[in-house]
């Protein structure tokens, strides 16, 4: 079961490989085209000079089609913010009263129906302080499987903070957003949920007029991905098909073909296609999925133990090639493992090239014997190979050596290599998590198998428990974000900003140090811990005094005894308060409590050095939206007026009446 799970991956980080795979399948790196030929139906073949030995694979033969990342964007409303609300134009302000008047749960005349809002008209409702309209952008990997989420960046049109909003439904189109009247795209899902703003943004990204909703788009209407044969064969393209299908289809998790084959066109321009979706198991690498089909091999039907002995004397012979030439082995299935000529055979290999490779085929496919080989490298004093080795490992079954090395590389010096044994640990506690679920669970007759193994293996990826003793424990705090606690190691907090929000808390139990005080710019958060041994410290640690004034509702709370443990207190920033429990908690969002974590280091409260998660996502749209050099320079900022690019594009893309292209 363990080979079927997804493994959680940053999403943007494996969407940006799609850009590089359309070259990797044409030609391979290092080598130099010999020029390119255009199809009758459209494209460039670019011809192929990769290794000999992979010249029956598909990307030897084919194009991938559509496999780049894809803009997409919307207009959309944030309530809830702390900003002060601006005008609109016209045509956008016309935008979103239609849309708030088309949107789910809109009865009659009252847009607003069961909300806070209801009985205020749309004007009124747009002019607030607390609302904000925002334009969104985010990158999707053509072919995702409909349900997958991926991350949304925010963009105030008429408000300066967004800090504490909640993004309204809002339907996501391909392309730039759109006003009313504009040429509008096609919708290929929807976005929701709280919006983020990152604290630790410099420069002109430092601005609070941004955020991104972690995880917060939906996928509803997938779009398109295929494979053009570059010589039409509806043959070939029946036989890809059947071995796409027979390798990724087996899975329970799936409902349907992962592959069909079909001729289009006519005379000149006919072409054969495999259109292809990406399987559930791999909605979170896409880009893995595309480089296997990329190096499946339909000649090797009927000779696959031959086919494997010749990729594995070819990685020895050339080298520079084994990673390529490792996508194909993987792409054979368990023959690779389980052959009389196997991959095992390069495990303990003098180039570290080819022994690299085979022992990512091995662990891919489940192979226990590449646990020993990859301890050893993980234990190297090499930091790249070490977090290759890190990665490799939470694929692998379970085992205590795994374990072991695991979490001893959880309190490594370098914070790369921490963190890489961090997430091979959750790797691990979603199979162990689904495994259990498995166990325990059946099915009963008449349920929809394949949805209830897809909420199960969500289920064991996102929530598990984990326990101390293998280093690794999650908590789900109230709403949605994740505290995963690994008590090894000098103290570090690790932000994760993409997938999933979260914090990554390492080391001994943290706390709020003894007579530390932190006061917000805007006074509405003030915290104070007594000096210890005074008379109001208290022994058992909840000694912490907080006075918070909630704008929206304009209440204002003094709590004399909150927890100084920095998951508690995290717990209780969370907290809605109840009736029942009036001083139970804040009811803040992730962004405003990573905000005053953030402050309280800072000051010395807590004693933890911080870590961010790099912004895939923002760099990918960055790129998808940078135009020519003279449009929009490669620098974050102008140094004379510090104004984001991709905040000026937006503004330049909706004022000059949206334009697609």
């Amino acid at each position: 079961m363990a080979r079927h799970l997804p493994a959680p991956a940053r999403p943007l980080a494996v969407l940006l490989a799609l850009a590089v795979l359309v070259m990797l399948t044409a030609a391979t790196p290092g080598c130099k085209s010999r020029g390119t030929v255009v199809t009758p139906g459209g494209g460039v073949i670019v011809p192929f000079d990769g290794p000999s030995v992979l010249r029956g694979t598909v990307g030897a033969s084919a194009t991938l089609v559509g496999a780049d990342p894809v803009l997409v964007g919307g207009l959309g409303v944030v309530v809830g913010v702390r900003g002060r609300g601006g005008p609109l134009r016209p045509d956008i302000e016309a935008t979103i009263i239609r849309d708030l008047s088309l949107r789910e749960g809109a009865r009659g005349v009252d847009m607003f129906y069961g909300t806070m809002f209801e009985g205020e008209s749309a004007e009124s409702f747009l002019r607030r302080s607390d609302v904000a309209v925002v334009a969104l952008l985010a990158l999707v990997a053509p072919g995702a499987p409909r349900g997958s989420t991926f991350d949304v960046l925010v963009f105030a049109l008429n408000n300066e903070d967004l800090s504490g909003g909640q993004l309204w439904r809002t339907d996501m189109r391909l392309g730039r957003p759109a006003v009313q009247g504009a040429l509008r795209a096609r919708q290929i899902g929807f976005a929701q949920g709280q919006v983020y703003v990152n604290p630790f943004a410099t420069g002109s990204r430092a601005n609070p007029s941004q955020g991104r909703v972690i995880g917060g788009g939906v996928m509803t209407n997938p779009l398109e991905l295929a494979i053009r044969l570059n010589v039409p064969s509806p043959r070939r393209a029946r036989a890809i098909s059947q071995l796409i299908n027979a390798r990724f289809g087996s899975s329970p998790l799936e409902r349907g073909d992962i592959a069909g084959g079909r001729l289009v066109g006519r005379g000149e321009a006919e072409s054969s296609l495999v259109t292809l979706r990406i399987p559930w198991e791999y909605k979170d690498r896409p880009g893995d999925f595309l480089r296997l089909v990329a190096n499946i091999n339909p000649d090797a039907e009927g000779r696959e133990e031959r086919t494997v002995g010749r990729y594995i004397q070819a990685m020895k012979e050339e080298p520079a090639f084994a990673d390529r030439i490792a996508w194909a082995l993987e792409a054979m299935g368990p023959v690779a493992i389980e052959g009389p000529t196997n991959v095992g055979s390069l495990y303990e290999w003098p180039e570290i090239a080819p022994r690299l490779a085979a022992l990512r085929v091995g662990a891919r496919l489940g192979d226990p014997r590449a646990e020993r080989p990859l301890v050893q490298l993980a234990r190297s004093g090499n930091p790249d190979l070490q977090i290759q080795a890190l990665e490799l490992l939470g694929e692998l079954g379970i085992g205590p050596m795994i374990d072991a090395t695991l979490q001893d590389l959880a309190g490594h010096e370098l914070v790369s290599v921490r963190v890489a044994a961090y997430e091979a640990m959750v790797r691990r506690a979603g199979m162990r998590e689904l495994r259990s679920i498995l166990e325990q669970g059946r099915i009963p007759p008449g349920v929809d198998r394949v949805g209830v193994l897809r909420d199960w293996s969500e289920a064991a990826r996102r929530q598990f428990r984990g326990n101390a003793s293998l280093g690794l424990q999650r908590d789900i705090m109230p709403g949605g974000f994740v505290i995963d606690r690994v008590p090894i190691g000098k103290p570090l907090m690790f932000l994760r900003q993409q997938g999933t929000a979260g914090l990554v808390i390492f080391g001994e139990d943290l706390h709020i140090e003894p007579g530390s005080v932190l006061r917000l710019e805007d006074g509405e958060f003030l915290m104070a811990r007594a000096e210890a041994g005074s008379e109001l410290s208290d022994p058992s640690g909840r000694d912490v005094r907080i006075r918070y004034r909630h704008r929206s509702a304009d209440w204002l709370v003094t709590v004399p005894d909150a927890p100084s443990n920095v998951v508690e207190f995290i717990e209780f920033l969370a907290t809605k308060p109840t009736i029942e429990r009036p001083l139970g908690g804040l009811g803040l969002n992730f962004g405003q409590i990573v905000t005053i974590l953030s402050r309280l280091s800072e000051s010395g409260a807590i004693k933890a050095q911080w870590q961010v998660e790099r912004s895939i996502l923002r760099e990918g749209v960055d790129r998808q939206t940078r135009g020519t050099a003279a449009d929009r320079p490669e620098t974050d900022s102008s140094p004379e007026t510090g104004i984001d690019p991709l905040q000026d594009y937006l503004r330049r893309t909706i004022e000059g009446g949206n334009e697609q292209g």
